[in-house]
C-alpha cells in the first residue's frame, strides 16, 4: 500500500469516526467530556480529599481522658494572664514569666500521664500551631489554633502545682501542667485544640534510634478561655493548683 493509500485510510477512519459523534445526542457528548476530564485530573488531584477527610480526628471534651501515646490526657481549662508568677510554698516570689511587648500569654492546664514504658522529653508537650488542612508539622501532641489573626510565638511545660519548669515527664506519674502559650492577636475567647497520637518509631537519621514521631490527628476540642489579666487575688493571674483553678 502506497502512502497515498495509507493517508486515504486514514481520514476515512477520521471521519466516520467524526460522523459518529456527530449522530450522538448533545448531552451523551457533555456527560462524555465531563467523564474524560474527571479521569484526567484524578492523579493531579481531581478527586482528593482535604486532611482532616483523611485524618479525622474524634471529638472530645474539656475534663475527658483522651489516649493519644506516649500520654493519657485530660485538659481541664485555659486562661488568659498579664505575667506568670511562681511561688514558693513560703509564700515569697520564686520567678517571673513575661511575654514580649505586645504578646499575651495564654495558660493551658492539663493533666498528662505518660503511659510508656520510659521517660520522655517535655519537647513532645510543647503547643504547635493548627492549621487548616495542613498535615500536623511537628513531633508534639498538642496544636492550637487561638483565631485567625493569632500566631503562636513560643510555649513552655511548667507544673501546676509550684510553676516550675518540666524537661521530662516519667512514666505512671500524673503531671498537672500549666503550659504557658506566647502569642501575639487579638485575645481568644476559646482555643480550638487538637491532640495528636505518637508512634515510636526509628529515626530517620540517627540509625538504629527509636523516638515518639509522626504525629496522627487524635481528639478536636474547644477549650473556652477565661480572661484572667488583673486578677486582684493574684495580680500577675498565678494561682497554684492547690488553691484553685487558674
Amino acid at each position: 500500500m502506497g502512502v497515498r493509500s495509507v493517508v486515504g485510510v486514514l481520514r476515512r477512519g477520521v471521519g466516520r469516526g467524526a460522523a459518529r459523534l456527530r449522530g450522538i445526542p448533545r448531552t451523551h457528548l457533555t456527560v462524555g467530556a465531563a467523564g474524560i476530564a474527571l479521569v484526567a485530573t484524578v492523579p493531579f488531584g481531581g478527586l482528593r480529599q482535604s486532611y482532616e477527610e483523611t485524618h479525622p480526628a474524634v471529638a472530645a471534651t474539656v475534663d475527658q481522658v483522651l489516649h493519644a501515646d506516649p500520654f493519657d490526657v485530660t485538659i481541664t481549662g485555659a486562661s488568659v494572664v498579664d505575667v506568670l508568677r511562681s511561688y514558693r510554698s513560703d509564700g515569697t516570689e520564686s520567678s517571673v514569666l513575661t511575654p514580649a511587648e505586645g504578646n499575651s500569654l495564654l495558660i493551658l492546664r492539663a493533666t498528662v500521664l505518660n503511659a510508656s514504658d520510659a521517660a520522655v522529653d517535655d519537647i513532645l508537650l510543647d503547643v504547635a500551631p493548627l492549621i487548616s488542612g495542613e498535615p500536623l508539622s511537628r513531633d508534639a501532641v498538642f496544636y492550637a489554633r487561638l483565631g485567625d489573626d493569632a500566631e503562636i510565638a513560643d510555649s513552655t511545660v511548667l507544673s501546676a502545682d509550684d510553676a516550675s519548669w518540666i524537661s521530662t515527664v516519667n512514666p505512671s506519674v500524673p503531671y498537672h501542667l500549666a503550659i504557658a502559650i506566647e502569642f501575639s492577636g487579638p485575645l481568644p475567647t476559646s482555643v480550638d485544640l487538637g491532640v495528636a497520637r505518637l508512634s515510636y518509631d526509628f529515626d530517620a537519621i540517627a540509625l538504629g534510634v527509636r523516638r515518639w514521631q509522626h504525629p496522627e490527628p487524635a481528639y478536636q476540642l474547644t477549650v473556652p478561655v477565661v480572661d484572667k489579666r488583673g486578677d486582684k487575688q493574684r495580680p500577675e493571674g498565678w494561682v497554684p493548683a492547690e488553691e484553685g483553678e487558674g
